[in-house]
């Protein structure tokens, strides 16, 4: 099927699969892809179901990791898992989408598309398979209703954000009602039915999350605060363009699009990001990774628009022409960006977190010192490399990888991914455990002073420094308390 591509698409798709598969060769998991692996291996069903609250994700990515966790495949599986999804999703793309070839290159190129949902590994692999097959069987949703389904349910345990999606669906699927008999619309709500009592139920904030709305205390300043964050998130992609464009680009531009074709999707672009707004103005105060989702969404409804509305071949000629210089632009700058990443994960040596795993076992300090990690995220790239290996954790007073910390919770915490004051993580070190045992304490560097460390009469053993850009904080010292 992939030898039947034109050449400028095979060519895309094969410059796409082996670059991609190069910087997966060479990326070495962030904290947050870390925190994913351990919750599937030393999690069960139950706990990574009540993990997810926590995480603010449904559960699928974590399930999908599972046999390879439990049954001892290295992290590097996780990695290959989700250069896959990505590489189906991108075929799907290349293949399906109505654009030009030079925003095809354009966006398979571009820094997220790239690095961010393909080389780490994390559930926005999901999404973005989710997103091209939501586009793709648009069009066909009225004959066959099923795939289109099936993609939304894929959608709403993906990431919590594609609520928008899903309630765009709803929106679309209720305007145009009479276009479907009873067994579509039966099928489509109970398949999307299915999906957004899952996603509510899984991702209910517990009473200790630190991601949990707090409605109550809510003031106005909290939400312009929250306002700021969300415009910080679109104007995060075009930079370093002065952020006045971001209300060309994301707002004024789009519109106008939309309205010279169907001033319904103006609505329907507002109800995907509608999702992204609250999400950033209630929980979040800015996150990068979730930057390029209204631009995807932008590009999902031009799509749409081509391939579902009957336009004339001049008009659809013109809207392909300014839609194309649009995306192009904005992709391009995109490009750019994803080179200096590109060159990073190709130069740098092992990460700070393998190499602190290979000092740990080599020097088999596992068997001689008590293992003590200062927090549960900070350390778990470390921590999947030591697959056997138990480390006491202060915040929660509890033995065990970080996953099973916040189950075996006896002590009050602050956040989840708690930095105690280095006093009290002493304290309660010589209070919990085994005194006639020594101690040995990883902690990330930019946590603690080394004069601090020094002045507390703890000796620095050994350090590790990452070098990638976007992971210095992956940065260790192992301290002998």
């Amino acid at each position: 099927m992939v030898s039947k591509l034109p050449k400028l698409e095979l060519l895309l798709f094969t410059i796409f699969v082996i670059s991609t598969f190069v910087l997966v060769w060479h990326h070495e998991p962030f904290r947050d892809e870390a925190q994913k692996w351990l919750i599937a291996r030393d999690c069960n069903i139950s706990q990574i179901i009540g993990m997810a609250g926590y995480e603010g994700h449904p559960t699928l990515w974590t399930f999908m990791l599972v046999p390879l966790a439990k049954f001892g495949w290295p992290i590097f599986s996780m990695q290959l898992l989700c250069w896959a999804i990505m590489c189906a999703a991108i075929y799907i793309f290349i293949t399906k989408s109505p654009f030009h070839i030079a925003i095809k290159f354009a966006f398979c190129c571009s820094y997220f598309i790239m690095y961010e949902y393909t080389v780490i590994a994390r559930n926005y692999c999901l999404v973005i398979l989710g997103l091209m097959l939501f586009a793709h069987f648009f069009k066909t949703r009225k004959s066959n209703i099923f795939p289109f389904a099936l993609s939304l349910l894929l959608l709403s345990q993906s990431q919590v954000l594609m609520l928008g999606i899903l309630l765009g669906a709803i929106f679309i699927q209720v305007v145009q009602f009479r276009d479907f008999n009873g067994k579509q619309h039966f099928l489509f709500f109970s398949i999307l039915g299915v999906g957004l009592v899952l996603l509510l139920w899984q991702v209910q904030r517990p009473l200790d999350s630190v991601f949990r709305i707090d409605i109550e205390n809510f003031t106005f300043q909290n939400f312009f605060i929250g306002l700021n964050s969300f415009s910080q998130i679109l104007v995060y992609l075009l930079n370093p363009i002065p952020v006045r464009w971001y209300f060309i680009f994301f707002t004024i531009l789009p519109l106008f699009y939309f309205f010279k074709f169907n001033s319904l999707y103006i609505l329907l672009y507002f109800i995907f990001i509608l999702p992204l707004f609250v999400v950033h103005s209630f929980v979040y105060s800015f996150n990068a990774w979730h930057s390029f989702l209204p631009f995807i969404f932008l590009i999902l409804l031009i799509w749409i628009i081509l391939d579902e509305h009957k336009i004339k071949k001049v008009q659809k000629q013109k809207s392909i022409f300014y839609g194309n210089i649009l995306l192009f632009f904005i992709l391009f700058v995109s490009d750019f960006y994803n080179l200096r990443f590109f060159g990073n994960e190709i130069k740098r040596p092992f990460s700070a977190s393998k190499e602190m795993a290979q000092i740990i076992v080599k020097n088999k300090y596992y068997l001689t010192h008590q293992l003590v990690g200062e927090s549960d995220f900070g350390i778990s790239p470390i921590l999947v490399y030591l697959p056997s290996i138990q480390v006491y954790h202060p915040s929660f007073d509890a033995m065990g990888t970080f996953a099973r910390w916040r189950f075996n919770n006896k002590l009050p915490q602050t956040s989840s991914s708690a930095h105690l004051p280095l006093d009290e993580l002493i304290n309660r070190c010589h209070l919990f455990l085994d005194p006639q045992k020594p101690k040995l304490l990883i902690v990330q560097k930019v946590c603690f002073d080394k004069n601090l460390l020094i002045e507390n009469n703890l000796k620095i053993i050994d350090s590790t420094s990452s070098t990638v850009f976007g992971a210095k904080e992956e940065s260790y010292y192992l301290i002998k308390m």
